[in-house]
């Protein structure tokens, strides 16, 4: 950096200039090519690769503590997230601790739970939608403190607004309404939540909100022994400029909370049968399943208890937690996810989070949010077929330029002469990068060289196969 700005300096005072001069400052300081990007090697992965963290591809698994550093990974529909990156990883024993899995179509638990419970783990599902073969979470519940139940409350009502916007293709106005809404709608759920079981659930909240006027709430909720109840009421008062105003909130509470008046619902949420502590204290397999086309209707849900659970963990010490989430913009947005996976890898959690384009992680976090979450994710992998401008464009910058002699012929009368010149192009063009072969899988892991890796098959090897014991 110093000889630079002496040699910028120059050129300002007229001292030295010229092409060669440029193509010094271009190079690369340590090789002085132009660019030095390439296809790396295993060599070159040296200190990332390990047994005791997630299988990329054939030749490429991580340690334990890169796991941790998360991993992001890029892939259309059908192109082998499920094949070859989650059947092979609950295949083995090599994963450490409890294990998360989001598993849409429920095979991951049919195909694997069996296997999970013979090494140790004890397999769980929860799917909120099917209640009846389900474990049952309630969130209200598991809330410890009244901040618990505020950002609760504020999930909900986010993720309920942009579910709207998702699902009519139209920006949802009214961030005003929702944030007068709040007060009331927690005033609610700590007026539950004090009455304990079996009333203390989001439900018994949304149905007192539904059903009662704004004076019957104001007989029940300012009349309350509990202080917290009648403070936040008090806030909610305060907003209230006329009864229009009062009709306006209720009305959006009522459209946000109306998921919680679904009798699945109601039923997943009326006890715990698991919970934070219980994935540090021993190993677990918690499959998580819920149909991929109710996403958009479950989020509310989903984004509230991912948001909630993680937090609990990240407060709770014990052993290392894993989180293996396909499909993770369908989550919904989990609620300071930014800051959760820039400092969960201190709190022993790791992170593999599938897309199926960068641009769905923009329409869920917006593009700030999307970006530091992606600068988070230290190992980036990609499968063929994304067709995404926005996410081939990503992968293409990140992976650099790689330096090419370029060869010139002339020709005259009496000889031929040849004349070779070095330049750069991008190390793989987006054209390049959707035609990754159907077997391929691109690693591009933290500050190393990229990897082209075959993918690891599971339903191709005997190791994995064996092990697949269907529950009926």
């Amino acid at each position: 950096m110093l000889f630079e700005t002496m040699l910028l300096t120059k050129i300002a005072i007229g001292g030295v200039v010229g092409c060669g001069l440029l193509n010094v400052l271009s190079k690369d300081e340590s090789s002085g090519e132009l660019a030095t990007s390439k296809i790396g090697t295993v060599e070159d992965l040296k200190g990332l690769i390990g047994d005791n963290g997630l299988r990329l591809g054939k030749k490429i698994q991580l340690n334990e503590g890169k796991t941790r550093e998360h991993i992001i990974v890029c892939g259309a529909t059908g192109e082998g997230k499920t094949t070859s990156l989650f059947y092979p990883n609950l295949l083995t024993s090599d994963i450490q601790g409890s294990i998360v899995v989001i598993d849409p179509k429920g095979e991951l638990y049919r195909d694997t739970s069996r296997f999970q419970e013979s090494i140790g783990r004890t397999p769980i599902l929860f799917n909120p939608l099917s209640p009846f073969d389900s474990a049952k979470y309630n969130l209200l519940a598991e809330c410890r403190t009244t901040s618990e139940v505020v950002e609760l409350a504020q999930t909900i009502l986010l993720n309920s607004s942009k579910a709207l916007e998702l699902q009519s293709g139209t920006k949802a106005g009214g961030i005003e309404w929702l944030n007068m809404s709040l007060p009331l709608f927690v005033s609610a759920l700590i007026y539950v939540k004090s009455k304990g079981s079996p009333i203390d659930t989001i439900t018994s909240a949304a149905r007192l909100v539904i059903n009662h006027g704004i004076e019957d709430l104001d007989t029940l909720l300012s009349n309350s022994d509990e202080e917290e109840v009648r403070e936040q009421f008090n806030i909610f008062k305060s907003c209230l400029e006329s009864p229009k105003t009062a009709s306006s909130i209720k009305v959006t509470l009522n459209s946000s909370l109306q998921l919680f008046m679904d009798n699945n619902i109601i039923q997943s949420s009326s006890r715990t049968d698991f919970n934070a502590k219980m994935l540090r204290d021993k190993p677990i397999c918690l499959y998580i399943s819920y149909p991929e086309h109710k996403s958009n209707y479950l989020s509310p849900y989903m984004a509230t208890f991912f948001t909630q659970l993680i937090n609990q963990l990240m407060e709770t010490k014990g052993q290392s937690i894993t989180f293996l989430c396909d499909e993770f913009a369908n989550i919904g947005m989990i609620n300071g996810f930014t800051t959760i996976i820039s400092t969960c890898r201190s709190r022993m959690i790791g992170f593999l989070i599938c897309l199926q384009s960068t641009s769905q992680l923009v329409q869920v976090y917006g593009r700030d949010n999307a970006k530091a979450i992606l600068n988070n994710l230290k190992t980036k992998c990609v499968l063929p077929s994304i067709t995404d401008i926005e996410t081939l464009n990503y992968i293409s910058d990140i992976l650099g330029d790689t330096q090419i002699t370029l060869k010139n012929t002339s020709k005259n009368k009496s000889n031929t002469t040849d004349s070779y010149n070095t330049s750069k192009k991008r190390l793989l063009s987006t054209d390049e990068i959707r035609r990754l072969g159907s077997d391929e899988i691109l690693i591009i892991p933290h500050n190393r060289q990229p990897f082209l890796d075959k993918q690891n098959l599971y339903y191709v090897n005997k190791k994995y196969t064996s092990r697949v014991s269907p529950i009926r």
